[in-house]
């Protein structure tokens, strides 16, 4: 195949997969905030414990049920929603070596991998996201991205993302040690504020995989013009 070509046929997947990662993100997103009014419901039940408001069995177990689901459904949807996100990234990042400078800071394979690294997990994927969104918008051209234009959305994403984590393992820290109607109601609005931001996560991911598609989709208006010949891509 011409440069032209695999530029056109990386554009199009990377277009198909960000389809796919935008629509699964829309759901997660429905779901985390249902999830929400459901945290409410079951601070507000708390809440009237605490007052002194009785509590029957089956408004207890009804609770139970229904966090028990969200909490369930959440999980499904994360499982698919991640792997559609990276593999939308893997492609989108690749394109970028077909294009321009023809360069990136890191492999499409690390790209995706050190979303699995300890440590690394929580400043890489910011930047391998940041660094797409750079060379996407100036086409790659160029081997820095040092003047390259960048979006406050890519930063916020990472900050609602990271603290949806942190909020969840601190709900979970407070929940398991809480033997008081009162430490169960401060617990609960931990993860009122957890699904919240995973919510807000959602949104602003939707922002990054639009913004991105967008800009590299006009790649395929340049892909034809002469280039440098490729350079590999290495891990930094």
């Amino acid at each position: 195949m011409t440069d032209s070509t695999v530029v056109q046929d990386g554009i199009r997947r990377q277009a198909a997969r960000a389809r796919w990662a935008v629509g699964l993100l829309a759901v997660a997103c429905v779901v985390d905030v249902a999830a929400v009014l459901s945290d409410l419901g079951q601070a507000s039940l708390l809440r009237g414990a605490v007052e002194g408001v009785e509590i029957t069995t089956a408004a207890a177990e009804a609770n139970d049920a229904r966090q028990q689901a969200m909490a369930g459904l959440q999980f499904l949807l994360l499982v698919p929603t991640a792997i559609v996100f990276l593999m939308w990234l893997h492609r989108a990042y690749a394109n970028l070596g077909d294009v321009g400078a023809r360069v990136t800071r890191f492999s499409p394979g690390w790209a995706v991998g050190y979303w699995f690294i300890p440590v690394a997990n929580l400043i890489r994927p910011y930047q391998v996201v940041k660094e797409a969104w750079q060379r996407s918008e100036s086409m790659n051209a160029s081997e820095s991205t040092d003047t390259a234009p960048s979006s406050p959305v890519v930063g916020l994403w990472w900050m609602a993302f990271i603290g949806s984590g942190a909020l969840g393992r601190v709900f979970a820290a407070r929940l398991s040690s809480a033997d008081t109607v009162e430490a169960l109601l401060s617990a609960s609005w931990w993860v009122v504020a957890a699904d919240a931001s995973s919510a807000v996560s959602a949104v602003l991911a939707i922002l990054v995989v639009r913004g991105i598609d967008r800009r590299q989709r006009r790649m395929v208006d340049v892909s034809a013009a002469p280039g440098p010949s490729p350079a590999p891509s290495g891990a930094a």
